[in-house]
């Protein structure tokens, strides 16, 4: 089980005008559910669902039955989440694939991550609210500013932690590493964020919000033991990178695209 802290500060009171930017996500909060040397030996082995899948290995898989915010293809019931454990291109970027699929075809005899799903609330990124409402988001970045000045713990609290959840989720928000790249569709339509995979659930930063309660103590862990909870998937990612997937809700077949971006 995985639990989200409660914010330090309850933002919309604060600012009453958030609340009509509030949105829900769902934090994943994988867990690894295999030894160490076995995680090894099955993500740098021989992809095993077919010809789709060649070179590519399962991470884990979206039901329908799971979680009922994802709008599904026509009677699709799975979204099947690989990647490929090779770099690939100039910058040797990792490479992944989301497909639509059906249960039935489900193997599920190489379960690695267990996923915990929550809901949780969240607003609009410094730079998103900057965009959409300047005046907003000007008053929000002086607020912070002042709470910064207070303690300097508190100096990002707004960004990292009352604002868009880290870590592996579906919907809400996008935790952009860099810019804003949210793409288009073939059709023209802005596509919407439909999942995030993270190298890491959570970094110095958002610890204390986003490392879930059941985790308090991980600073104190071996360093090992540390890594296996903070990046629970056990992909590299470039540095602290995240692999964002996309969805066009206009599109019959529900097309998805996929954008990496890392430190």
């Amino acid at each position: 089980m995985r639990t989200t802290r409660k914010p330090k500060y309850d933002i919309e009171n604060i600012f009453p005008e958030l609340a009509q930017y509030r949105k829900n996500t769902i934090r994943l909060h994988p867990i690894r559910i295999t030894e160490s040397a076995e995680f090894v030996q099955l993500v740098t082995g021989e992809a095993i669902w077919g010809e789709h899948q060649l070179h590519y290995i399962p991470i884990f898989q979206i039901l329908k039955t799971d979680f009922s915010e994802v709008d599904f293809p026509d009677e699709n019931d799975v979204l099947n989440i690989f990647w490929c454990p090779k770099d690939h291109g100039e910058v040797l970027e990792p490479q992944f694939k989301a497909i639509w699929g059906k249960s039935a075809r489900l193997n599920n005899s190489n379960h690695i991550i267990s996923l915990n799903p929550e809901a949780v609330i969240e607003y609009p990124s410094l730079e998103k609210l900057l965009s959409i409402n300047e005046p907003l988001g000007r008053s929000l970045m002086e607020w912070q500013s002042r709470k910064g000045e207070e303690n300097e713990e508190e100096e990002a609290i707004y960004e990292y932690q009352l604002s868009v959840a880290d870590g592996t989720k579906i919907g809400g928000y996008v935790n952009w590493v860099q810019s804003d790249e949210t793409p288009n569709c073939e059709c023209n339509n802005e596509m919407e964020h439909l999942l995030t995979v993270s190298e890491a659930e959570f970094d110095g930063g958002t610890y204390g919000r986003w490392c879930p309660i059941e985790l308090e103590d991980v600073w104190k862990l071996p360093y090992k033991e540390r890594v296996n909870l903070q990046s629970p998937l056990g992909l590299s990612l470039g540095d602290m990178g995240k692999i964002y997937f996309f969805i066009c809700e206009k599109c019959k077949s529900k097309p998805l695209r996929i954008i990496y971006q890392c430190s």
